[in-house]
């Protein structure tokens, strides 16, 4: 609208902010006022007049500047352009130019479910996965309370021979005296410690921890070490599964995926989309006059507009941008759930009514219009009239507010990890000393250093044990299941081969 000091009485016809303002300030400064349209329908650029061949104001600038009106009382936006040629008020709101793009449906992208971590996250995931694999297995050789190395000592120092010879004899020596002790062979203690599910102070703990990260204590590992790995390992996955489901969920609440434009400058580093703007325009203007270069060139090569309107049909279409003005775009884009804002605002910009250079009404507006602003009048009348795009009930406004968790977010999940691996790691080194004592104490012949030595040779010893089966009923005269044959025996026996340093290795 553009105000002339002659009235009418037509302006009830005019509703909205700035008409409302406009009447408080005739009320307090006691003027009358007219408003009238444009001819062509502008706000007021300078383009190249075609007659002519000079450049030229247009629309309500054009019309300011050749004493047809005496305000503009617009949502008019000041630039450096335009108060070259005129004059202004006081701002009394604060705008802005943005760009706003279709969304797209999610499921336009095929790989929407990897959405939810950044391409770093799941390479930290997946090598974190192999690091942990490897270790466990390192732990399960080396470790002496493991599995393996159990068996694997006790077939190093096992003399089956002597073992199945006392178990011949066991009879004889029975009946001639009952205190004759029982001959054990190491393997088969070892095997029976290995099948053994009883519940320990070490099972129950395992089992209790398990449970606090949803696990249910299963045998294995069996060493302290192995366990503290594992363990974490289960508790960084429940913690990763957790935030990755809840990102998931809150990437499904929201009808934006499958758009890689995240931020204004993202439309110069693809090819899918294109943007627009009205040429000529303000906004155009400031495009081409910013200071950063990524931002000239998105006003250099941008699709000229008619028109608004012209624009929003293109973008309705999908894959096109709009470069407007933001005040303009959340009322017009307020009841389409379909658009959204691409980030942040490329520049502010304030809003202020033009006047004439030299105006006697400028000094008024001024004093009436900053008292308005300290009353907190126009943020009123923006809730008014104004259509906030962030009340819209159909979702969010922005694109790129829903956020990916990167590795630096989730970086403390892995410190987790590193921590409970390296603790793992000091147990492991903490078992193979407490092993090797012993041993260099019983083996007299032996230093601490070739213990430990022989403890870590062991983790290449290739042992075969049947495991028990839970739930096989044996019949009578069947040998125990949990011992191994003599057939078995004479295998891992002969698998085996002893230097003579004492170590063993596999043949």
């Amino acid at each position: 609208a553009v105000v002339s000091t002659q009235s009418t009485g037509e302006n009830e016809c005019w509703s909205g902010l700035t008409p409302e303002v406009m009447a408080r300030l005739a009320r307090d400064l006691n003027f009358t006022y007219e408003f009238v349209e444009p001819a062509d329908g502008e706000y007021g650029t300078l383009s190249m007049n075609k007659k002519t061949g000079v450049k030229e104001w247009n629309g309500m600038v054009g019309d300011l500047l050749h004493n047809r009106i005496d305000v503009i009382a617009m949502d008019l936006s000041v630039s450096s352009q335009r108060r070259y040629y005129i004059d202004f008020t006081i701002s009394y709101l604060d705008s802005g130019v943005s760009v706003i793009i279709k969304g797209e449906s999610k499921t336009d992208n095929k790989f929407f479910f990897l959405s939810p971590f950044s391409l770093s996250t799941w390479i930290a995931v997946f090598l974190a996965f192999i690091a942990i694999t490897f270790l466990i297995t390192l732990s399960g050789k080396l470790s002496p309370f493991d599995q393996h190395g159990i068996l694997s000592h006790a077939l190093d120092d096992c003399s089956c021979e002597k073992c199945e010879e006392g178990k011949k004899n066991r009879k004889f020596f029975f009946k001639k005296n009952k205190a004759q002790p029982d001959p054990k062979c190491l393997m088969s203690v070892a095997q029976k410690e290995v099948n053994s599910d009883s519940i320990s102070m070490n099972n129950a703990l395992w089992i209790i921890g398990g449970g606090f990260v949803g696990q249910g204590g299963e045998p294995l590992p069996r060493s302290p070490s192995g366990r503290m790995i594992i363990i974490t390992w289960w508790f960084f996955v429940m913690l990763i599964t957790n935030m990755y489901g809840a990102n998931l969920t809150a990437f499904m609440t929201l009808d934006k995926q499958g758009v890689p434009i995240k931020k204004p400058l993202d439309l110069l580093k693809q090819n899918e989309y294109g943007w627009g703007v009205r040429h000529d325009s303000v906004y155009h203007v400031l495009l081409l006059n910013h200071i950063n270069d990524d931002y000239r060139k998105l006003g250099n090569l941008s699709t000229p507009l008619k028109s608004f309107e012209s624009g929003m049909e293109i973008a309705e279409e999908g894959q096109f941008a709009v470069i407007e003005d933001t005040q303009w775009l959340e009322y017009n884009i307020s009841e389409n759930c379909n658009m959204f804002f691409v980030g942040e605002k490329i520049l502010p910009i304030p809003i202020a009514f033009g006047l004439q250079m030299n105006s006697p009404y400028a000094r008024l507006f001024n004093k009436q219009i900053l008292l308005y602003r300290e009353e907190g009048y126009f943020n009123e009348l923006w809730k008014k009239y104004g259509k906030r795009i962030e009340d819209r009930k159909c979702h969010s406004n922005s694109v790129g507010n829903d956020k990916q968790l990167g590795f630096n977010t989730l970086i403390g999940i892995f410190y987790v990890l590193l921590v409970g691996v390296t603790c793992g790691m000091l147990l492991l080194l903490l078992e193979i000393i407490i092993a090797a004592a012993i041993e260099s104490r019983s083996k007299g012949g032996r230093s601490f250093f070739d213990s430990v030595m022989h403890r870590v040779m062991l983790a290449f010893v290739v042992t075969t044990f049947p495991r028990k089966r839970k739930g096989r009923r044996r019949k009578i005269g069947d040998e125990d299941a949990t011992k191994p044959s003599n057939e078995n025996i004479d295998k891992i026996q002969n698998s085996v081969k002893v230097v003579p340093n004492g170590n063993s290795a596999v043949v």
